[in-house]
């Protein structure tokens, strides 16, 4: 789109989906669908305050100067009256003027207020919604947290088109239930896809949203509080940005921090560290963006399975935990796994 053209139209996506399920790694192979030609934006939603994934999404470098990408963290971008998702939504159509817009909420976000600020008066010409698009692990069917949870079921309510992901992972069963549920709520018409390792393909998600969220119920609006608190950093280390979210959504937490480009972890610690944590089933979700002795790995943890990719270089680490209560030993643990060098 050039740059004196009127924004009109542009085909916009939603992907949603629950903690973990793998939204951003979809939207990395969505990226590979873009034509040479055209300009896409994607507008990450973070739970904390941390932006981890729009951290990797820049270090993968993918669609290189024609991929926008702009950040809201702290919690659900359509809360406080739509105020911090408006503000950035318009600064970054402003900024990329895109062929394709792809919007990530927060997997603890409510997808029907942010397809009701999509469809807003001021957005009804320059946006054309496609179809809402929910990412669910059929894994996850069994376990009543994730069931009986009001944002995961809102999430494939409001859903055109429900993937099941990480599907090389099911075992005989998972796949059916997914089918069986969606079918029991009357989620979709739809048939329910399936995809392994994020594989999600631009023409499985085209086409017009069937859904209006304009005469939906107000969803309360979870008000993000910060409050600061004291941990012990170890001697000669520099870490920034530490704070702790209070409560905003259904008794989660984060927390996160980010190091300086002279902290270099030790990759081996790092995996021992995470496994641990793993082990002791301290956390329901950790990310992070880490530059190592080896090279710069992302994270991703979720209850007792982890992945790690290398990416492209990053200019700071960044990591973020989602739990049900924060433990004031994770940092010392997190800066034992590495040390301080000289700047270069």
């Amino acid at each position: 789109m050039s740059s004196n053209a009127k924004l009109t139209a542009i085909p916009t996506h939603i992907v949603t989906g629950f903690l973990g399920v793998g939204k951003t790694t979809a939207i990395l192979n969505l990226l590979q669908f873009k034509p040479d030609n055209e300009r896409w934006a994607i507008l990450v939603n973070e739970f904390g305050d941390v932006g981890i994934d729009g951290a990797l999404l820049k270090s993968q470098q993918m669609g290189g100067d024609s991929v926008y990408i702009r950040e809201v963290p702290g919690g659900c971008m359509c809360c406080a009256a739509g105020v911090p998702m408006q503000v950035a939504l318009n600064q970054l159509l402003k900024h990329a003027k895109p062929d394709r817009l792809i919007i990530e909420p927060t997997g603890l976000g409510h997808p029907k207020q942010v397809l009701k600020a999509l469809q807003a008066e001021h957005y009804q010409h320059v946006l054309a919604i496609e179809k809402v698009v929910t990412l669910v692990d059929a894994r996850k069917l069994n376990q009543e947290k994730y069931t009986q949870h009001p944002v995961f079921n809102d999430q494939l309510a409001i859903a055109d088109c429900i993937v099941g992901t990480k599907s090389e992972l099911y075992e005989e069963g998972d796949a059916h239930r997914l089918i069986a549920y969606v079918q029991q709520k009357k989620m979709t018409t739809e048939p329910v896809m399936f995809i392994e390792r994020g594989q999600l393909a631009l023409a499985d998600i085209i086409g017009a949203t069937k859904h209006s969220a304009q005469a939906s119920p107000t969803v309360p609006a979870h008000q993000p509080v910060f409050r600061s608190i004291a941990l012990q950093q170890l001697p000669n280390i520099s870490v920034i940005n530490t704070q702790l979210g209070a409560e905003t959504n259904d008794g989660y937490t984060s927390i996160g921090w980010q190091f300086p480009s002279t902290f270099v972890f030790n990759r081996q610690r790092v995996l021992q560290w995470l496994q641990s944590l793993m082990t002791e089933q301290r956390i329901q979700r950790l990310k992070a963006v880490l530059t190592t002795t080896e090279g710069c790995f992302a994270y991703n943890v979720v209850e007792n399975e982890m992945t790690e990719t290398k990416v492209g270089s990053s200019a700071e680490s960044r990591l973020e935990i989602i739990a049900e209560v924060i433990d004031e030993h994770w940092l010392p643990e997190l800066q034992a796994c590495g040390e301080q060098t000289q700047q270069q």
